[in-house]
């Protein structure tokens, strides 16, 4: 499907509700086309419109994107992935109690075949970062984060795993350093910032990088500066490794976003790298 049927199902689909934003007819036409793509946020297995992490979400992207809360039972029994969401946001919480919540394996197959379209796009925050991740439990391996996942993309890993892999590390202001690929996606972003971090995936890529061209690969977009740590074992693993990445599941189909801090948690203008690099999503670039 084109851009441009996307954008005129996507008008067709708007409905007004609790849990999805509306906005003025009057608003200058490229910002309108923008905010005929979709947010499906996922609050979980009951709709929620108090919480408030998802006000504060609403708040920051209504200007720029409609925004809609989507819920396992919606994704699973209901299809509203391919009929009225662009972009799936799973945001920060605990991979193990989301993946139940959004349906487990049915919910995966679903995700998978919504990124088989190259216009859609996922999200993924801190566990939605763990997430995309391709993750199982090995024979005597004594892991308890992140069993199951998405099997978004093949190439990244939980980098720690290997050396008695412990999640909790803490949480503060991490620093990040951007790279060339992630300056064009962020359009807005300097070479360093800082964002919040609560727990975070420490990543490794395991094959070979490349540009940013739709190939099977990828692409950092920033690093860690410092590292957090609880633990003697954990020292010296998470400084340089990503912190933000680019994909597009098997290659040449829909856009991966990831991020193992919280940009959406953090200052104004970190929040608007994070709108940057939807809207690069949202684009054919």
């Amino acid at each position: 499907m084109s851009l441009a049927e996307l954008l005129q199902k996507r008008l067709q689909s708007i409905k007004k509700s609790p849990e999805t934003e509306t906005f003025p007819s009057n608003s200058q036409q490229q910002q309108q086309l923008n905010k005929y793509f979709t947010i499906g946020y996922f609050i979980g297995t009951e709709l929620n419109a108090e919480e408030y992490r998802w006000k504060k979400f609403k708040e920051n992207f209504r200007e720029h994107f409609m925004i809609k809360q989507v819920t396992g039972k919606m994704i699973c029994e209901e299809n509203i992935l391919n009929n009225e969401i662009d972009i799936l946001y799973m945001p920060g919480g605990y991979p193990n109690n989301f993946y139940e919540q959004i349906g487990g394996d049915t919910a995966r197959e679903k995700i998978q075949t919504f990124l088989l379209n190259p216009n859609k796009v996922y999200l993924g925050i801190c566990a939605g970062c763990y997430l995309a991740t391709c993750q199982h439990k090995e024979e005597n391996e004594k892991m308890e984060f992140c069993i199951n996942t998405f099997n978004l993309i093949e190439n990244i890993k939980i980098k720690d795993r290997g050396i008695n892999h412990i999640w909790k590390r803490g949480l503060g202001q991490c620093k990040l350093k951007f790279t060339e690929s992630g300056k064009k996606i962020f359009k807005s972003v300097e070479e360093n910032c800082e964002m919040f971090y609560r727990n975070g995936p420490v990543l490794e890529i395991i094959e070979k990088e490349g540009d940013i061209d739709g190939s099977d690969c990828c692409e950092v977009l920033a690093t860690y500066e410092n590292e957090f740590v609880t633990n003697e074992t954990q020292k010296g693993i998470m400084i340089g490794s990503p912190a933000a990445i680019y994909s597009r599941y098997k290659g040449n189909g829909g856009k991966i976003l990831l991020f193992s801090p919280h940009p959406e948690a953090s200052v104004d203008i970190v929040v608007k790298y994070l709108i940057d690099g939807l809207l690069f999503c949202c684009s054919n670039e």
